[in-house]
């Protein structure tokens, strides 16, 4: 489905559709509305920067495996790249800030899977891997101090790091006997994103 919001495209994939309304009616913890929440707030973070920007988002895109907002081809400083990498995990904490201050005062207010998934992604995004906000907050930094290609070589070695230490922990929770699912999604996802970064 396409349709334009102003000048912005925003195209809703039918598979992203159909995977979220089923699993919406499948869940009955509401752990997969917050879970959408969170994206949500994530995505508006990095959207909220654009605009203080005066920029405008070229196209949102919902599809599996998520949300994607896509800005208008524009030459940025290094400074607003960082801020526009840092906001989206930004607006994570401080909804999960907001979460946990609500269900303080106002008991059984919010679910308790709102603060901890907005907080979970908020780090997860911002961990110093390539093609997710804390490599793209990394590599903005790097080219304040050093060239182009020696910084993307430092961030694939960051990230290949930081993959090796997931493996680590997945290696040794699955040697205590506890799978966990969303810790092996999470550490192949990160491998395609390396992956693709090495081939471009």
């Amino acid at each position: 489905m396409n349709f334009r919001i102003g000048s912005t495209q925003v195209y809703i994939s039918l598979l992203f559709f159909i995977t979220l309304t089923l699993l919406l009616w499948v869940d009955r913890t509401g752990a997969v509305l917050c879970a959408a929440l969170s994206a949500a707030v994530h995505e508006g973070g990095h959207l909220a920067a654009l605009c203080r920007m005066r920029l405008r988002p070229q196209a949102v895109r919902l599809r599996l495996p998520g949300i994607e907002v896509v800005r208008a081809p524009a030459l940025l400083t290094f400074r607003r790249e960082l801020l526009l990498a840092l906001a989206g995990p930004c607006a994570n904490f401080v909804l999960a800030l907001f979460g946990v201050g609500a269900g303080l005062l106002v008991p059984n207010l919010i679910s308790p899977y709102l603060p901890a998934m907005s907080a979970a992604m908020g780090a997860y995004n911002l961990l110093p891997v390539a093609g997710l906000d804390g490599g793209d907050a990394l590599l903005s930094l790097l080219y304040m101090r050093i060239p182009p290609e020696p910084a993307r070589r430092i961030l694939r070695v960051v990230s290949a790091v930081c993959l090796a230490l997931l493996a680590l922990l997945c290696a040794y929770l699955l040697w205590r006997g506890r799978v966990n699912v969303t810790l092996l999604i999470a550490g192949l996802y990160l491998l395609a994103l390396l992956i693709l970064d090495f081939k471009d």
